[in-house]
């Protein structure tokens, strides 16, 4: 496979994008219109933004600045639509094709899940880009099932704090210490020994050369850059982590476009929550392979090499009893180190995807079932899920982590106990 093809895709994440610009084409050809009846889909599906909740929300008009943002995420959304061969333009004025409208009807007919599974085939007919993303997981990882890890350690998680932190002796103390802790992870994760001392002296070298730091020793620079010095460092380990220990032939933002529209299909997850852990994890839900492992995949498309690739999707009366088991201890687990009878729910969430490597629709929908029997008090269990937040959780962590939809409702924490 040519990996340039793999940047054919546009900087966007949601497949839902193309949904709703068919819709916004539908309702008009003309550009501009199109583009206003598009931001209107946008908000109201709450794309490119938490779906679901806003911490003290505010009602603010259509800044020139958003205008700005909203109109390359359109464009980006047409030019991959005409690649994709769903819309076509004539004079200054675009229309769905025949592929366009057939998709349209699906959305509407049939719903969202449907319509984004047409948009996997055509996108891997032409790219075969969720191809070369799964295999290269499992080539890179082999004894732990693909999994991928990009550490991210403030100095805080390395025991340093803001304050500790004032001059270049600081800076090069917690390089040295973030060094040590990432070769202890890859170690632990990877079961590869690395020795990181020519990476970490060129990001020395970087920082130092990146005008962030001041050379003399009361300068007050590295205070106010801290944010954009800390920055670079992640970025850096995140980018070192896919060119040089996982060898991938793909720059970070590709990565991260393809890896988050597959998590979108429920064949890769990707996770920020992973005990003993702190960063980011990906790892594959899928297999590629000629024939089927169990009745728990389901085939979503057959290359030409005879490779087939299936999703896990496994049915909740064969695996009740180990969702069960497996919510219950991930629960206790969490709950040593939180010291919280409530624990957050997308913590519960990641450890048990992880664990029985589902999708996070599965975890969703085997909790709802589970929650019902636990209301009808047909498990040995006892699960209270609640809308608020735990008491640590800090804001912006907060904002970041999507609740899950039970009964209706928005759940935030969760609590399980054995039933007396």
């Amino acid at each position: 496979m040519k990996n340039k093809k793999l940047t054919s895709i546009k900087k966007f994440y949601f497949l839902e994008y193309f949904d709703i610009l068919l819709k916004s084409l539908k309702f008009s050809p003309d550009e501009d219109v199109a583009f206003f009846y598009f931001i209107d889909l946008k908000d109201k599906n709450k794309l490119g933004e938490s779906r679901y909740k806003k911490i003290n929300p505010i009602v603010e008009e259509l800044s020139s600045l958003r205008v700005y943002h909203y109109k390359y995420t359109f464009l980006e959304v047409i030019e991959e639509s005409k690649f994709l061969k769903l819309i076509c333009k004539e004079k200054k004025s675009y229309y769905l094709t025949e592929l366009g409208t057939k998709l349209l009807n699906i959305s509407i007919n049939e719903g969202i899940e449907k319509f984004n599974y047409e948009i996997f085939l055509l996108m891997e007919e032409k790219l075969q880009g969720f191809y070369y993303l799964i295999e290269s997981c499992y080539k890179t990882n082999q004894s732990k099932n693909g999994l991928l890890i990009f550490p991210i350690y403030s100095p805080l998680k390395l025991n340093m704090t803001k304050n500790e932190i004032v001059n270049n002796s600081d800076i090069t103390t917690y390089l040295n210490s973030l060094q040590k802790k990432i070769e202890e992870d890859i170690k632990l994760h990877l079961g590869k020994k690395i020795d990181l001392d020519v990476a970490n002296n060129d990001l020395k070298i970087r920082i130092e050369k990146s005008g962030l730091i001041n050379q003399e020793k009361n300068s007050d620079s590295i205070y106010l850059n801290y944010n954009k010095i800390l920055k670079r460092i992640r970025d850096f380990w995140i980018n070192y982590f896919l060119k040089e220990i996982y060898k991938f032939d793909l720059s970070l933002s590709y990565f991260e476009l393809w890896v988050y529209r597959a998590k979108q299909l429920g064949i890769i997850n990707t996770h920020e929550f992973y005990p003993g852990f702190n960063g980011k994890i990906v790892y594959p839900i899928s297999l590629i392979m000629k024939e089927k492992a169990s009745t728990d995949f389901k085939k979503l498309y057959t290359y030409n090499n005879g490779n087939n690739l299936y999703a896990h999707i496994p049915k909740w009366k064969e695996n009740q009893h180990n969702f069960v088991e497996t919510l219950f201890e991930s629960y206790h687990d969490i709950k040593a180190k939180s010291k919280s009878y409530f624990i957050n729910l997308a913590d519960l969430r990641d450890m048990v995807c992880f664990k029985m490597k589902i999708s996070e629709r599965t975890f969703t929908e085997f909790l709802k079932k589970a929650y019902l029997l636990n209301l009808r008090n047909n498990l040995k269990i006892k699960i209270s899920l609640e809308t608020d937040k735990i008491p640590l959780e800090k804001k912006m962590e907060y904002l970041k982590r999507e609740p899950v939809l039970i009964g209706g409702k928005l759940k935030n924490i969760i609590a399980i106990e054995l039933k007396k």
